[in-house]
């Protein structure tokens, strides 16, 4: 009986003889693999900055990364090129940190809010002279008519109603432009009321000052605060001081009474019930006549009672 052959034995030879097949069967079989090509280098091409750009980033000691973003700028605003840039050189003179200044500037160009420097007009130039404000002051002005050009008259109006009135005129119209740029007109109040009443009165610098405080600080019921004031000031000797001390709690929102106020319920127009009215401690004043008749029946009743203590005491004797 012939053997069977092992299909183990089959396996295991076909197994070497495809391990020992020629090496360059087994080179061509088996895929190359190609080393990746080293990245191109690209030669940065440098940026060709203007160079008035350049010169203010010098002048000022400027970071070459804003200076690439105010060129940018600069090649859209080609029309007020030079006005941005003095304007640029104008606010950076004065600020502490002129990169920090210099990037909030930035962010007004985008937003379209920025105003390079113009020349001052006729009316910004009596404004500051009469109340001599500084450069600052004045280029602010010229950004709010800028910016404002619908209601600059009266803008400048009430500017000059308060400035009128301050005491310090340029560090107040520095706030009440910032106030005017955000559009909250209705938070600087018409001052005709009090510009009158300081007159009346001829008060002082502080008092005047104080006036002004008032009358921004109750803008919601300023005529109401002027007219309670005129009543108070009326009663004083001291104008100028009574106010100075009533200005923090009128600041606060609150009122001091004056003195017909103090004793509207003893007056004959109040409007009180007798119930609610307080009670008088004194006599009414039918009961405290001063005719001579009373005088001469209290003089006769007093005897009468001194003499008969008298008569009981010699009767005890």
């Amino acid at each position: 009986m012939p053997m069977m052959p092992n299909p183990m034995m089959m396996m295991m030879a076909g197994a070497m003889a495809a391990a020992q097949g020629s090496p360059t069967n087994r080179s061509s079989s088996s895929p190359q693999r190609s080393e990746p090509e080293p990245p191109s280098k690209r030669e940065d091409k440098p940026w060709d900055m203007d160079a008035d750009v350049r010169k203010l980033g010098d002048h000022f000691n400027i970071e070459d990364r804003w200076l690439v973003r105010l060129d940018e700028l600069m090649r859209r605003r080609r029309e007020t090129k030079e006005q941005d840039l003095a304007k640029l050189y104008e606010v950076l003179e004065q600020a502490r940190s002129p990169t920090g200044l210099l990037v909030a500037k930035l962010g007004e160009m985008e937003c379209g809010q920025f105003v390079g420097k113009v020349k001052p007009d006729r009316n910004i130039e009596r404004l500051a002279t009469r109340y001599n404000l500084d450069t600052r002051v004045v280029s602010r002005l010229t950004e709010l008519r800028v910016r404002r050009k619908r209601t600059q008259q009266e803008d400048f109006n009430r500017l000059e109603q308060h400035l009128s009135l301050c005491k310090r005129p340029s560090a107040t119209a520095t706030l009440l432009i910032g106030k005017l740029l955000e559009g909250e007109l209705k938070q600087i109040p018409d001052v005709t009321s009090a510009k009158a009443l300081a007159q009346r009165f001829k008060l002082d610098k502080d008092a005047k000052s104080k006036l002004r405080e008032i009358a921004e600080k109750r803008a919601d019921d300023v005529d109401e605060v002027m007219a309670h004031l005129e009543k108070t000031l009326l009663m004083s000797h001291q104008p100028s001081a009574t106010l100075c001390k009533l200005a923090k709690t009128l600041m606060d929102g609150g009122k001091k009474k004056s003195a017909d106020e103090k004793y509207v319920g003893n007056s004959d127009t109040d409007e009180r019930s007798p119930e609610e009215r307080p009670r008088s401690r004194s006599a009414p004043r039918s009961e405290c006549s001063t005719d001579s008749s009373s005088i001469r029946r209290r003089r006769a009743a007093l005897e009468r009672r001194s003499r008969s203590r008298c008569a009981c005491y010699i009767a005890n004797l």
